[in-house]
């Protein structure tokens, strides 16, 4: 597949990242949800909010130098021990644009059974919907942060918050 003339080929789509961690599902959350521990296992993390789907969620980004930049999410979907999904505009890093009319992507964690423990997964979709001008450049950020949160995630989870 080739992109518009002169971009050469089309980027994916899709993000993927998986990793196996701790115990079975139970264990691996236990007491706050798998949206809660999302949340919470961010470095100052926190919820302005319900975590229930239809919510809008905003906060800031702690990663630094990019604490300057608010972010905002809507829950799409929450499965206990299973998903958690929302919506929201990747890479929206220009502190004076405003990014409410651009189209959002899906992430979607979820949590499987797996011989050695729990497969944690993120899966990003929709980059195929952001601007042109955009897409590349956020894409490839959202592959490094991704892999970033799954290893906070992970952190979070077996050494506690």
């Amino acid at each position: 597949m080739s992109g518009p003339k002169g971009f050469g080929p089309a980027p994916p789509t899709k993000l993927f990242a998986g990793n196996v961690i701790g115990p079975l599902r139970a264990r691996t959350v236990p007491g706050p949800s798998l949206p809660a521990v999302l949340v919470e296992s961010e470095p100052g993390g926190n919820a302005d909010g319900p975590i229930e789907p239809g919510a809008r969620l905003s906060g800031r980004i702690t990663h630094e130098g990019y604490e300057h930049l608010p972010f905002e999410i809507t829950i799409d979907r929450i499965e206990p021990e299973r998903v958690f999904a929302f919506r929201w505009h990747p890479f929206a890093v220009e502190p004076n644009v405003d990014y409410s009319s651009e189209p959002t992507t899906l992430i979607e964690f979820t949590l499987a059974d797996a011989q050695d423990g729990t497969m944690l997964t993120v899966t990003e979709s929709g980059f195929d919907q952001i601007p042109l001008e955009r897409r590349a450049q956020a894409f490839a950020s959202n592959d490094q942060g991704w892999a970033m949160v799954m290893t906070l995630i992970e952190k979070h989870l077996t050494h506690g918050a």
